[in-house]
């Protein structure tokens, strides 16, 4: 089973701000790459 995932996520401040808080911990589940106010989900290529 496969699901499909949109390339690009736009996300609100408050929400990035969180996501960037666990990055910096090093919490795994939210190691994106964020590019301006853009999440950039791995592919898997």
């Amino acid at each position: 089973m496969k699901a499909v995932i949109p390339p690009k996520i736009i996300l609100d401040n408050l929400l990035k701000d969180w996501l960037l808080e666990d990055i910096g911990r090093g919490d795994r589940t939210t190691s994106g790459l964020f590019v301006g106010d853009e999440i950039i989900l791995g592919t898997g290529h």
